[in-house]
């Protein structure tokens, strides 16, 4: 063998072998996401992108399966090499050579330079090798597929009792959301998805646990109309209020007898001094849903029914508030507000540790804004969990500590919390027991 020849050969055995370990570590370091990434922003490369996310496993076994092929050939041409330097040499001269030969080549070419370069450059080296990778360890496939019959075979007949190490063991609810909180986190780092794209996922999973009461416009805050109120009347509270429906009561407000639409009045030839239950054709029939029913059930019956508006009814038939179909949307994609909604302030940093907070402000959205856990299992507003502990209604100054948040009373009157101070622990909590605390610890 001609020995130019023969280092020339082994050279380019040793590249080969190195492309295949900077392949492996490049592989290794990719996840799901990032490959989801490079699919997106390089389409071309879709094949073993796919084969990738959908068998790594086998990808893997056939670069293997290459690579210790590569070893083998880059074996026999340093031996060949060896003879042909060596031709009078002793059998362990020329094997000495040749281990000498292929170590250094293997060792300099074939794993340092690809291993830190593929470290360095995990991405370039994807996408420039590929394409032509792909179709190289392509026919090594039937090849991988072969050997795991025979690897499961043997372990079948050797372990009978043994379980199959592919089946997977069951995992706990806290696990999953662990690990969907981790993809999230990856995505967003990755740019997969942007910061309200991941608040929006996040709301959609949670979407099945919330309940009209959590969501629906609580009945104090409810703009009504009565059957004996003027048209004229009605005119200036739509001017005032700027809603589009309104719900009309006859005698108490707890009688709800239909919706009002804003345009129907528009519409409609009348006197200002009738009253609207002259002009009865104008109030259409209401729809009624109670406080429990998860709004994902609520959505597909404004789907079905064709209505943008519900009457929330407590366990005693009274109206307890009303739902729109705007409402349960904005759990999904957030706040929606249009040119006629005045913005309003519901929380107020005060220092690094302190807020000033609306009592109507949402536990939902003061646990997503300050990255708390407060909980929202009976109260949906900060005023009412601060009444539900306590176990009355408080007075300015009162305090309760929940989960290491302290939360002040700054304002309240006879009936409701207007506001409170809320001070967020310097370590976290260790018990979630409320606990009544002096206000002058503030």
């Amino acid at each position: 063998m001609d020995p130019s020849l023969g280092f020339v050969a082994l050279a380019a055995l040793s590249v080969l072998a190195g492309i295949m370990t900077a392949l492996e570590v490049a592989v290794a370091s990719l996840g799901r996401l990032r490959l989801t990434a490079l699919l997106k922003t390089h389409p071309r490369h879709h094949r073993m992108i796919h084969a990738l996310m959908a068998q790594p496993q086998r990808v893997m076994g056939a670069v293997a399966l290459l690579t210790d092929w590569v070893l083998a050939l880059t074996g026999i041409a340093a031996a060949m090499l060896s003879y042909s330097l060596l031709p009078d040499g002793t059998i362990w001269a020329k094997g000495g050579l040749a281990f000498g030969i292929a170590a250094g080549y293997l060792v300099v070419l074939g794993e340092l330079v690809p291993y830190y370069m593929g470290r360095q450059r995990i991405a370039n080296w994807i996408l420039t090798l590929m394409r032509p990778l792909y179709w190289i360890i392509r026919p090594f496939f039937p090849l991988v597929r072969a050997s795991e019959a025979v690897r499961h075979g043997l372990r079948r007949l050797i372990f009978p009792n043994a379980p199959d190490p592919t089946e997977t063991s069951p995992v706990s609810e806290d696990q999953v959301w662990d690990h969907l909180e981790h993809l999230l986190d990856e995505a967003e780092r990755y740019g997969i998805v942007e910061e309200a794209e991941e608040r929006m996922i996040w709301r959609i999973l949670s979407y099945d646990e919330l309940v009209v009461r959590q969501v629906m416009v609580p009945r104090p805050e409810v703009v009504s109309i009565a059957t004996d109120t003027s048209m004229h009347d009605i005119h200036q509270i739509i001017d005032a209020e700027g809603h589009s429906r309104y719900p009309v009561y006859e005698g108490a407000r707890d009688n709800v007898v239909g919706i009002l639409h804003a345009k129907d009045l528009v519409r409609a030839d009348h006197n200002d001094e009738t009253t609207l239950d002259d002009h009865r054709e104008l109030i259409r029939p209401p729809f009624f849903t109670p406080t429990i029913k998860p709004i994902n059930d609520l959505l597909r019956e404004f789907q079905s029914h064709k209505k943008h508006m519900a009457i929330v009814v407590d366990e005693f038939g009274g109206m307890a508030g009303i739902i729109t179909l705007e409402d349960v949307l904005e759990e999904i994609v957030g706040e929606i507000s249009d040119e006629y909604d005045e913005p309003r302030r519901m929380i107020r940093q005060l220092s690094a540790r302190e807020y000033l907070i609306e009592g109507d402000a949402e536990l939902s959205a003061i646990n997503e804004e300050l990255e708390l856990e407060l909980p929202a299992n009976g109260a949906v507003t900060i005023g009412g969990l601060v009444t539900e502990h306590l176990e009355e209604i408080p007075r300015p100054g009162r305090s309760v500590a929940i989960d290491g948040v302290t939360v002040v009373v700054e304002s309240a009157t006879a009936r409701e919390v207007l506001k409170v101070r809320l001070r967020l622990p310097e370590a976290p909590p260790a018990s979630t027991e409320p606990t009544e605390t002096p206000a002058e610890t503030l």
